[in-house]
């Protein structure tokens, strides 16, 4: 499952797609998507009221995958967005049970009476838990498609380490 969400919008025409099925047709930028039509499903005209009782900037996001009213005055409660309930049941099946990928650091500070976390992550696997973001496309492959360590990610310690012991076994305690 993956959930897209651009803080400035879409351009409508390019980002859709109509009809079901085979017989789907999309709206420029989804056109590669075209060869699996028959197994994609769009949701569209979903409304949120809970988004307009905030401010733009920090408000209106919080909630947007759960529709939980936000805590006010710098407190942190939204609610369990809908795609970690998926991942808690069918996640256990999948190398990474959610993978929230962003463009920004989260900020914690204050606006207009709202924490401004809930204007970064939209992925909540509590209602005060909000998934960090994944910033790093390096690290995002990483956690997707490694498997193992190799040499280049061990400690300069266990390097150290290593030298330590082999030279306990060449000295005398003396």
């Amino acid at each position: 499952m993956g959930v897209l969400f651009a803080g400035n919008g879409f351009h409508r025409a390019k980002y859709r797609a109509e009809v079901e099925g085979k017989e789907m047709k999309f709206g420029g930028v989804l056109d590669p998507l075209d060869p699996y039509r028959e197994r994609l499903l769009f949701i569209q005209g979903l409304f949120n009221a809970e988004a307009l009782k905030g401010s733009i900037h920090s408000a209106q996001t919080g909630n947007l995958l759960s529709g939980a009213p936000l805590s006010s005055g710098g407190a942190i409660r939204s609610g369990t967005s809908f795609d970690q309930v998926i991942a808690q049941r069918s996640g256990r099946a999948t190398k990474l049970p959610s993978l929230a990928l962003g463009c920004e650091k989260a900020n914690p500070s204050v606006h207009q009476n709202y924490t401004m976390l809930y204007s970064s992550p939209i992925l909540w696997t509590t209602p005060t838990t909000p998934i960090p973001l994944e910033l790093y496309p390096a690290l995002a492959f990483d956690q997707l498609f490694k498997t193992s360590a190799d040499e280049n990610d061990r400690s300069v310690l266990d390097a150290v380490l290593d030298d330590a012991k082999d030279l306990r076994r060449k000295i005398s305690s003396n």
